[in-house]
């Protein structure tokens, strides 16, 4: 972005090219050349006409002088160009100065000298606004009035001449000033439409490389930082983004170290940036935010987070929603106290609208897309619901079918044949009962309509009884359990009907994927607490395959079952396991077990006796 020079808030006003500068050199060095010639050419210091008897110094004398003066100075305006740089006030002094001694020491008015007032008046036209211009004109005026008393006194040829003089000085430095002003305001003219179509230039460029980050939230952050750096004395841009799940702000893009990405901001509470930006007293109404100043030369301090820098100025930009809020800002460091132009406001309010935007697109869509990645996972859940239990309704329905003729009476079949058929029948209508139970489960489960009876628990006593009535469940593969449990156990405050529940479940999954003529290990132990809640923790461990790593923390939702179908179930025991264990404060996890196999456990609170 160009941006006008700074001194021009301190009334100087720069010419738009060193050209400027060039042209008062040369205008010094023709006025010095022509009056020296005509000087020692004449041998005269004065006009024709004019006595030399205010003389004090020769002409070749005041001719060095000079010339020992313009030599320096003509090397300072060439390698410094003051005009355009905003440093003419002490050489436009030091000419003025040098103007009024070299007149007054070689005649006064009617000195070939006094022209060198011209240089100063001419100065002083360029280089200011037209009301201090105008005031250094008449000062310098008076300058030259005063140089030509020690002629005009008592003689009226000189008087008016030097009347003539005085006026013709302050005539030329209206024009000049006219000229100069006039000069001015087209470089006003010319300068603002260059800044407004750089500014359309740089802010169709930030449309167009936001249009391209394909809605990416970190592409998009990366070309607002990029964007503000065509302002000029910017030390480090931040976007700060609220995090509405814990009520803070937090660096979500950055150029400096000191603010990496992620830091929380913590003088920004839950409210954000509304009242940096929205002054007091605004209401409802709210056409446009105000930029956020703090540092040298606003009424805020800086913020602490950013008191350590080294900047002079923090100005923050907010991200406006449509919807009126803000969801964050864009924070800028500078290392200067120039106020910020109309131009400088108007390009980061265009910036921050525009990123706010796409900022926001992005997060709907990341949304959106979430949505539709849940959905199909969803879709793929029920698909493999439906398909296992199909499948698991499919196995005991035939075997019921096969064996729904024998119900009539075969007194030709031996009754042991006939005690088996029996049992089997048993087993099957058990098994679907308990996939039916466990679908309704889960469904109050989700719908969160179970209701714990907690109670002081004998978990040692219980779960011995457990495991003696879900032996003949091992027998099948000739598993056994292994039972381990510490000689004192205080008791837990749980309700014993769905801890059964889940000891159950956890070990039905246990016998089916460990292998035939294996331990099923069950243990219970008390683990020292860290948070200062008592626990106790049930393990059931199996020399199965185990569970990949991948698998851990999809295993207890519903519906997930394992990519081994010929084991797999309906996805429902480990989902009804987690939300039972959950329900009564406790944790269930999976981990190795050592020398192959998995690690099921659980936590239960104890009573409030014990835990105390």
């Amino acid at each position: 972005m160009m941006q006008p020079s700074s001194h021009t808030a301190q009334g100087l006003a720069p010419v738009p090219s060193p050209r400027g500068d060039y042209f008062l050199l040369a205008l010094r060095w023709l006025i010095f050349m022509g009056v020296s010639v005509i000087t020692l050419s004449s041998g005269r210091s004065a006009y024709e006409g004019a006595a030399d008897a205010g003389t004090i110094v020769s002409p070749w004398l005041a001719t060095f002088l000079i010339a020992a003066y313009y030599i320096p100075v003509s090397v300072f305006v060439w390698r410094h160009r003051p005009l355009v740089t905003g440093r003419l006030g002490g050489l436009l002094l030091a000419d003025g100065v040098l103007a009024t001694i070299i007149t007054t020491l070689t005649g006064g008015g009617g000195s070939l000298f006094s022209l060198l007032f011209v240089i100063p008046i001419v100065e002083a036209g360029l280089a200011y606004r037209w009301r201090v211009a105008l005031a250094l004109i008449a000062t310098i005026g008076l300058c030259s009035l005063l140089a030509s008393l020690p002629l005009s006194s008592g003689n009226a040829g000189a008087a008016a001449v030097t009347a003539v003089k005085f006026l013709f000085t302050l005539l030329l430095g209206l024009l000049v000033t006219v000229f100069s002003e006039q000069m001015r305001q087209e470089y006003t003219v010319r300068q603002a439409a260059l800044l407004a179509t750089v500014r359309m230039a740089v802010l169709n460029e930030i449309s167009l490389r936001l249009g391209e980050s394909q809605l990416e939230p970190e592409r998009i952050l990366t070309t607002m930082l990029e964007s503000t750096h065509v302002l000029p004395d910017i030390a480090f841009s931040l976007v700060m983004l609220s995090d509405p799940a814990n009520q803070h702000w937090y660096v979500a893009a950055s150029t400096t170290a000191q603010h990496p990405v992620g830091q929380r901001v913590p003088e920004i509470n839950e409210a954000g940036f509304t009242p940096y930006f929205w002054p007091a007293g605004s209401g409802t109404a709210r056409p446009q935010p105000a930029l956020y100043l703090a540092g040298k030369g606003a009424t805020r301090p800086l913020p602490e987070f950013v008191a350590d820098d080294g900047i002079i100025q923090l100005v923050g930009v907010p991200l406006i929603l449509p919807t009126g809020a803000v969801m964050g800002a864009i924070a800028l460091g500078r290392q200067t106290d120039r106020p910020l132009s109309d131009d400088e406001q108007l390009f980061l309010r265009s910036l921050a609208l525009e990123a706010g935007l796409a900022l926001r697109n992005a997060q709907l869509y990341s949304r959106e897309q979430d949505q539709v990645e849940r959905l199909r996972r969803f879709e793929a859940l029920r698909a493999t619901f439906f398909s296992a239990t199909a499948h698991e309704l499919k196995t005991p329905l035939t075997v019921l079918k096969t064996l729904a003729p024998t119900l009539t009476p075969l007194p030709h079949l031996p009754g042991q044949t006939q005690a088996e058929i029996s049992q089997t029948f048993a087993q099957n209508l058990e098994r679907l009962e308990l996939l039916v139970a466990d679908m309704l489960e889960s469904v109050r489960l989700e719908a969160g309509t179970v209701a714990l009876h907690p109670r002081s628990l004998d978990l040692a006593g219980r779960t011995r009884r457990i495991l003696e009535r879900l032996t003949p469940l091992l027998e099948r593969k000739q598993q056994h359990f292994d039972f381990q449990t510490p000689a004192h156990l205080p008791p837990v405050y749980a309700d014993g009907k769905r801890v059964e529940q889940i000891l159950s479940n956890l070990i039905d999954n246990a016998a089916k994927f460990a292998p035939p003529a294996s331990a099923i290990e069950v243990s219970l132990s008390q683990p020292c607490p860290s948070d200062g809640q008592g626990l106790v923790q049930i393990t059931v461990a199996d020399a199965g395959p185990g569970v990949p790593l991948q698998e851990r923390g999809l295993i207890f939702d519903r519906f997930y079952s394992t990519a081994d179908k010929a084991l797999a179930g309906v996805g429902l025991g480990l989902f009804i396991c987690r939300e039972l264990v959950r329900l009564h404060g406790g944790r269930i996890w999976v981990e190795d077990r050592p020398g192959g196999g998995s690690r099921f456990c659980f936590t239960l609170p104890l009573t409030a006796e014990e835990g105390a």
